[in-house]
Parts: structure tokens; sequence; C-alpha cells
């Protein structure tokens, strides 16, 4: 292999060049595979990072067999069938990777929503951040850059006498020192270490020899990327407003519907269908609705809280509700506006609901009927 020309380029001279080995003419590559990882001649990481997504995929459907899909295993269960499995084959090694370009990020991303989808059973135009959201996800560069956090710690934790330590230390000082920006794995490790404001551990490694020990490093560093990756969530969801949402789950955390089917998945149409209704994109439009013939502008409110057509159905669903409550949590939840009643039945915490899970099956069985009524199942 002969690395550093373009594509181009190399397609060119490896005609012209000639390798020996003894007698023998050596053939020259453009690709190799090396530890787990592709090599290319002319230094780009594309087609490793295509190659490792559809690792991913090649899991996948050893999978489906046992349950991973929409109609199998909970949302929860399957969740964890690609976080240990399937993963860690996409991610391997990728502590060395360095800081991949964005269109690269964004295939490993394209990926992991995609299963986010297709093990939710939600729409195709279900705003990213709700399908990773509601399995309390981190984006694949927050989790590589977990990893990479990780790895520092297993290095600096190595013993003073180890090779490996010494080479490390002394890039870092380097990189440290030098006003080179030079785009090498030590200097990544650098830039996601200020990325989530755990350079002073370095520096106080680099001056005195303290550095945390493998576990409590490793708390330290799940707590800092989950927060960063909460803030962004947050922020982007606030960009697609998607406020409601937001304020029925305000935390990256798993859904309590998928907890609830988790435990009971005799129950997983029912509370499905309050998934459905969270994930409903809205368009900004003026519609007429086909049951009763009102205007409405938001689909979700009006055919949980006002649709004519569902009176009935909508009457005794507050009855079992009220009838649940004692007289002050009754009083204090009937004083609650349209709005934050309807976000409480879609699974925002509320303190007079002292059984959530009871609520949400029952809710679930509202929805599902009129899902049914609508022709939407």
């Amino acid at each position: 292999m002969t690395f550093g020309e373009s594509k181009r380029k190399f397609e060119i001279n490896k005609h012209l060049r000639q390798w020996h080995l003894g007698n023998n003419v050596l053939d020259e590559v453009s690709h190799i595979m090396y530890l787990g990882n592709k090599l290319c001649a002319y230094n780009s990481t594309c087609e490793r990072s295509k190659d490792m997504a559809k690792r991913a995929y090649v899991y996948l459907g050893s999978l489906k067999s046992v349950g991973f899909h929409s109609l199998g295993l909970s949302p929860i269960t399957n969740g964890v069938l690609w976080q240990r499995l399937c993963l860690p084959s996409m991610l391997f090694s990728c502590e060395t990777w360095g800081n991949l370009p964005k269109k690269e990020y964004d295939i490993f991303e394209k990926t992991q929503r995609t299963v986010a989808k297709y093990i939710q059973g939600v729409a195709k135009r279900t705003h990213n951040e709700i399908v990773l959201g509601l399995l309390g996800w981190h984006t694949i560069q927050g989790q590589i850059d977990e990893h990479k956090l990780k790895f520092v710690g297993k290095l600096v934790n190595m013993p003073a006498t180890c090779i490996t330590k010494k080479i490390f230390t002394s890039e870092i000082y380097h990189c440290i020192l030098s006003s080179d920006e030079s785009k090498t794995i030590t200097s990544d490790f650098v830039r996601v270490l200020k990325k989530y404001n755990l350079y002073k551990y370095l520096l106080s490694y680099l001056r005195g020899g303290t550095f945390p020990d493998k576990l409590p490093w490793k708390y330290i560093v799940k707590a800092q990327v989950h927060m960063f990756e909460e803030i962004q969530w947050k922020i982007n969801l606030r960009n697609k407003d998607a406020n409601r949402y937001l304020r029925i789950q305000p935390k990256l955390n798993t859904n309590i519907v998928y907890t609830h089917i988790k435990s009971n998945l005799s129950l997983r149409s029912k509370l499905m269908s309050i998934v459905y209704m969270l994930t409903i994109v809205e368009e900004d439009e003026i519609m007429m609705c086909s049951e009763c013939n009102n205007v409405l502008t938001n689909s979700v409110d009006h055919y949980i809280m006002r649709c004519n057509k569902f009176i009935i159905m909508r009457n005794k669903l507050w009855n079992d509700i009220l009838d649940s409550m004692n007289v002050h949590a009754e009083v204090r939840f009937l004083l609650k506006d349209d709005e934050d009643v309807l976000e409480i039945l879609l699974g925002k915490e509320c303190e007079e609901i002292k059984e959530p899970h009871v609520l949400l099956t029952r809710v679930g069985e509202f929805i599902l009927d009129i899902l049914n009524q609508l022709g939407l199942l």
C-alpha cells in the first residue's frame, strides 16, 4: 500500500510502480483489513464507516427471528439487544478513529435512527429527537466520545512502567506544549476532554499524578456525556417546536410507557397507542374534523379532549380517573387547564396520580378505540 495520494492519482500511479519481494512481484492494493479496521490508501475513512454500519444490519437480520421488531419484544428489550449485540460491532475500535467528518457521523446516526424507528413502529417522519428520546438513547457521536474518554482513563491508569503509558504521556505533553494543530489521536483525546469539561482531570494528572480510578472515572464520564447529550437533545426539540413532548418527557430517559410495556407485554397495543399520539407531527394548517365537522388545528388535542364523536367514551374515562382519586386530589386535578390534563394523559408525571400504570392503561384503551374508529390502525 502507498498512503497519501488522492484516489485518482493512486489509480494512475499503481500501474507505474512495481514492488518486489525477492523474485516475487507484489500487487499494490487500495484497502486492507488491519485489526478489524479497513485502512484506505488515499486516507479516506468513508468506506470504513459504511462497512461498519453494514455490520450492524447483518446482526439485525439474525435477530428478527427472536422478536427484534415492533410487534415482537418490548422496545426496551429490543433496545438492549441493539446496544449490546449490534452497536459494539458497528463501533468496534472507535476509540482510535479520530474526529470523523460530519458525513460519516451521519452514516452511523442514520443507521441508529432507522433501527429506533423499526423497533418502535413509529412513522418515518417522526422527529429524530423524539425517536431517540423515547428509548433514552444518546447520539452515536456521543457514544463514540464516551468510548474515547473511557479509553483515556485506561491509558492514564496503566502502570508507570508500561511502555504504552510512557508513549501516551509523551504524546500528551507534545500535544499541549506544541502549537501545531495536528489531527492525531492524542489531539482528538484532548478535544473530547475539553468538549465535556473533563480536561481539568488530565491537567491535574500531568501536574501531580492524580487521576480518578477506573470505576469513578467511568461514572464521571457517563454523567458528563449524558448531561451534554440531554442539553443538545432539548435544544433540538425546542427548535422543532416539540414543546408538548418535552413537557411530557423532560429528561433523556426511557419513556414511562415503555417501562410499563416491558413489565406487561400484553398491554402493548393499548400503551403503544399513547406513543402514536406522542409522535404525531402536526401540520401548520387548519383542517375540518371528518367525525364532528368542527375546525381543528391540533389533531391530538382535538380527538382526545374535544371531538363530539367520542364524548361518551371520554366521559367514562373522566369518571374512571376521578373515581381513583381522593377528594383533595380530584379538586386539584379539575383545576388544571386542558393542555396540562392532555399531557398527563400522555404520560406526564402528576402527583395526583398514585398509580400511573393504571391511568396509562385506561388512557391507552381509550385512544386505541379512537384510532380504530378513525381507521388509523
